[in-house]
């Protein structure tokens, strides 16, 4: 009995140290998890701050007009940078999940703003690469829903580039859709994202969705990433009560969808005009205002940082003071009135909220009568509650994204002290004049300025053939299948550069190629193709190789311009200053409302005759300018 109560003794005390291990041991995880998080966030905010420098000041070289040497350098520097930047946010989004500290943020958002912020992205990361990209929202989707919308961008966006990266010919497209449930205010919100990319062979899929597994999965090194992005999307599907699947075939492609249940907080349906519905609501009027009478402070402890925010203000004539410490912006606030301050997060001895803090306690300095705004290379999810609950209103991330300042900018001066430099409308009139065929005014509802909607009339026009013959193709295979998505993609694009007449007649094509009305599709389908094949021709003349190789598109006060110098050289007699005018003017591209009128004074030049030259300049004021 003694024996059989010293092994129970031990057994307990053997039980009990084999507790206090697991214990000691979990206290010792969970603490270096807490350490690894902790470096995490610093070496990110370490890492954002010199960033910050580097993509903006990159992007104030890339305004400057450089030349194409030293643009295809600067954007090298500036795709580098973003894709330093996202692994970085990968990799402390996967170490707050390992840990158990990723908190999801859920509130009421538009699809059509989540889906549209996501597509822009995705179709700049495109790029020059000849494959179809297509973004399909069902029409019955709710138009407001609620989650966090800012994870499920994530998902879409880390998705969408996987796919565009290992896709080399044929298409992307992400198809959005909701599915009813049990309850009646969920649905299943869906993003299924399809590919013709590479594939994956069928003992990898099992392992698809770890932590680093891109390197073992796909041959080709020459393609950037870290593996984590899949990896991620599975954890925060997972972590919204959904899931991430994926099937694929090598050589074929891949079909991932990613399922995620959210509350309904508006049943309208979001019909079929969800990308103007967000651009209206969201477009603001970048470059097509300025402040000279604002008065801006700008605290940073880092010269830099200042630099930088100061170029970036710059186009807005605004008067801009600089602090360099919580103290000095405390003796600007006192010795001058502002009407916004932009203000660096963390400082030395007093930081950017303790500043804050100390200014709204003076008078007159309440969060309606002074906006502060934070500039923070910490900026978390959250961030702007923490933010608001210390006196801020509004907060811009380092690096800092350009068009966010812009936003900022317009969205906190004082209205009285904007002054808007042109009427948006005449303003595109203005540049552009008018294309055949082409609603400019209706296209430019889907773009945030001119020189996004000329990027995307350009890549319409150089993808135009192929798209043609693949139309065709599918049409003489009997594949309708491929037929009809690419009939809905060319649809697409017709609509986003302003030809509506077209983008309608491939919605009838279409209809008629799912109903299989072969008689009607026929005639649709003919009627269509040579239709777009006239929008060929009609681009022709803007996107020759000389068009190409121009490096600016003028405007139509910018060309008027420029003709008082040659006017000067014409009433000079001056034949090399003409002849050196013309060569110069050879670099641009003209605008389609004074393309005749170049056009006869190039061989007005030719010639030399000043007659010509003399009858067309009349009316030209002359210019002391060489």
């Amino acid at each position: 009995q003694y024996e059989n109560e010293m092994k129970q003794l031990e057994d307990e005390r053997a039980l009990q140290l084999k507790a206090d291990i697991a214990a000691q041991n979990e206290t010792i995880a969970r603490r270096s998890n807490e350490l690894k998080s902790m470096f995490l966030a610093n070496m990110s905010h370490e890492i954002r701050t010199p960033m910050n420098a580097i993509v903006c000041m990159t992007e104030i070289a890339l305004r400057d007009h450089p030349g194409d040497t030293m643009r295809s350098h600067l954007q090298q520097i500036k795709a580098s940078s973003q894709t330093l930047l996202e692994l970085i946010n990968d990799i402390l989004d996967l170490s707050k999940i390992e840990a158990g500290k990723m908190e999801l943020m859920p509130h009421g958002y538009k699809v059509a703003t989540l889906v549209n912020a996501s597509t822009s992205l995705l179709e700049h990361r495109v790029g020059s690469k000849e494959i179809d990209f297509s973004v399909d929202v069902d029409e019955n989707v709710p138009s407001e829903l609620y989650g966090d919308d800012l994870r499920i961008t994530e998902i879409m966006l880390n998705l969408g580039t996987n796919a565009i990266k290992f896709t080399h010919s044929g298409f992307v497209t992400i198809h959005i859709k909701t599915d009813k449930t049990d309850q009646e205010d969920t649905v299943l919100f869906t993003i299924c994202v399809r590919d013709t990319g590479i594939g994956i062979h069928k003992e990898d899929l099992d392992t698809i969705f770890d932590t680093f597994q891109r390197s073992h999965l796909y041959p080709n090194k020459t393609v950037e990433g870290t593996g984590l992005g899949l990896s991620i999307s599975k954890k925060l599907s997972r972590l919204m009560g959904g899931n991430l699947t994926v099937t694929s075939e090598p050589g074929r492609g891949s079909e991932f969808v990613c399922v995620i249940p959210q509350k309904i907080v508006n049943f309208t349906p979001i019909g079929n005009h969800w990308r103007q519905e967000s651009v209206e609501e969201n477009i603001t009027a970048l470059f097509d205002f300025i402040a000279p009478e604002a008065n801006v402070l700008i605290v940073d402890d880092n010269a830099v940082n200042l630099s930088v925010c100061e170029q970036l203000l710059k186009p807005y004539q605004v008067k801009i003071t600089t602090a360099r410490s919580g103290f000095g912006a405390l003796d600007a606030v006192k010795q001058k009135s502002f009407d916004l301050i932009f203000m660096d997060h963390y400082m030395p001895r007093m930081d950017g909220v303790k500043t804050t803090r100390q200014i709204r306690k003076m008078e007159g300095m309440s969060l309606g009568e002074l906006p502060i705004i934070a500039l923070t290379a910490n900026a978390m999810k959250g961030a702007d509650v923490f933010f608001s609950q210390n006196g801020m209103n509004d907060y811009v991330s380092k690096p800092i994204d350009i068009k966010l300042l812009e936003q900022a900018l317009h969205k906190w001066l004082p209205a009285e002290k904007i002054q808007t430099m042109v009427n948006k409308e005449q303003g595109r009139d203005k540049s552009f004049g008018q294309i055949e065929g082409l609603d400019i005014k209706e296209a430019m509802q889907y773009f945030a300025n001119w020189k996004s909607y000329l990027d995307n009339l350009s890549t319409f026009h150089r993808l135009l053939p192929s798209k043609i013959e693949k139309i065709r193709s599918a049409l003489d295979k009997n594949d309708m299948d491929t037929f009809i998505i690419e009939v809905h993609s060319t649809k697409s694009d017709l609509q986003l550069i302003g030809a509506t007449e077209e983008a309608l007649l491939a919605e009838l094509v279409e209809k008629n190629a799912r109903i299989l009305q072969k008689e009607k599709l026929w005639q649709y389908t003919k009627s269509f193709l040579s239709a777009i094949q006239r929008h060929y021709e009609l681009l022709k003349p803007y996107f020759s190789k000389d068009a190409v190789d121009a490096t600016h598109w003028l405007c139509v006060e910018e060309f008027d311009k420029k003709l008082s110098n040659l006017k000067r050289f014409v009433e000079d007699f001056d034949s090399t200053g003409a002849d050196n005018w013309l060569e110069n003017m050879k670099t641009y591209i003209i605008p389609p409302v004074r393309k005749a009128l170049f056009e006869q004074l190039s061989k007005a030049i030719v010639s030399i005759d000043y007659a010509v030259l003399t009858n067309q300049l009349k009316d030209i004021p002359s210019s002391s300018d060489p």
